[in-house]
């Protein structure tokens, strides 16, 4: 049984458990599945929640199901606001589109594990949020996220700053797009200082299809000094604002644009800001990242989506209600 199968039933279960029916009758409900146009493979949408993270079970939800009505809407399919920390072990959620999938991390932005294939970056951690010169998991205790099957929410609070984001998948594109605001919550202007750790280790896997890969750090003794694999090359993009990374073997290609243009890119890969914030005002700041076996592709798909992100989250939210609509229409 392939891996994604196997934890989109597990979710399908605690998604019906939650809702007060039982998980023989989940494997059911068009609902709360969704079949990769590539693969034919099917994935709970409840499924890229991530563990630990129950459905919100409200009383109008019960009354459709007793009702015999729709058991979800689209706005439905989502999760109460979770607390998670970098430092411990819980589940993160997810997000799929047709052709892959991202995971996000205990981060204002960061994401983790973007897979597209041939594309493979698992374990790769991209976007991990510098505020004020320091890591933000060393400045906030937790970060909450809400996932929604359309788009991930996050946010935290540090030291009078309010961080919140929104992230989303390109629609049937090799991308995601967050979306982050920083609001000065103090009563007097204050200076902001952000960034972002930007990297695009990956690994191409071929013909293999969907597949979990990414070069390893040698562990042994023997070989702890190698570097195989784990090379990557940072290059300037013709796309305003934007850094191609490129792995060792030139087979994959991860393009990354932010704006508004930052104050300078420090080593190629890390873009900063630095703004002064009046009392109760924010700073709004995109990281867009695209992915592709071949660069001028990567690069056409970062080139297509700069600066869109209203048009990003519509058409997102678009393609949700596409599928529910024609879950209801069948019903």
């Amino acid at each position: 049984m392939r891996r994604r199968t196997f934890v989109g039933g597990v979710f399908a279960g605690l998604a019906a458990t939650t809702l007060g029916g039982n998980s023989a009758d989940a494997q059911e409900p068009d609902l709360l599945r969704h079949t990769f146009e590539k693969s034919g493979e099917q994935s709970t949408l409840t499924g890229q929640a991530g563990g630990r993270s129950p459905l919100i079970s409200s009383e109008r939800t019960k009354a459709r199901v007793l009702g015999g009505n729709p058991a979800l809407t689209l706005d439905d399919l989502a999760t109460a606001w979770m607390q998670r920390r970098v430092t411990e072990l819980a589940g993160m959620p997810g997000l799929n589109n047709d052709i892959g999938a991202i995971q996000v991390e205990a981060d204002i932005a960061a994401i983790k594990h973007p897979v597209f294939p041939p594309y493979s970056g698992g374990n790769e951690i991209t976007g991990v949020t510098l505020l004020n010169d320091r890591q933000l998991a060393q400045v906030v205790p937790h970060v909450e996220v809400r996932w929604r099957a359309f788009e991930i929410e996050r946010r935290c609070e540090s030291n009078g700053w309010r961080l919140e984001s929104r992230t989303a998948l390109l629609p049937k594109q090799a991308g995601v797009l967050i979306r982050m605001k920083i609001t000065n919550t103090a009563d007097r202007s204050r200076q902001l200082k952000l960034g972002f750790i930007c990297s695009g280790r990956s690994v191409n896997t071929g013909n293999e299809g969907y597949a979990w890969a990414v070069p390893a750090i040698p562990t042994d003794v023997s070989s702890f000094l190698q570097t195989e694999g784990l090379r990557q090359t940072v290059t300037a993009s013709d796309i305003p604002d934007s850094r191609c990374f490129t792995n060792a073997q030139g087979n994959g290609h991860c393009v990354h644009s932010v704006w508004p243009t930052p104050a300078r890119w420090e080593r190629e890969r890390i873009p900063r800001w630095e703004s002064k914030v009046s009392p109760g005002k924010s700073l709004v700041v995109h990281l867009l990242c695209s992915f592709h076996a071949e660069r001028p592709q990567a690069e056409q798909i970062a080139r297509q989506w700069y600066r869109q992100d209203e048009e990003l989250f519509v058409a997102a939210r678009a393609l949700g209600d596409f599928v529910e609509s024609g879950v209801h229409a069948r019903q």
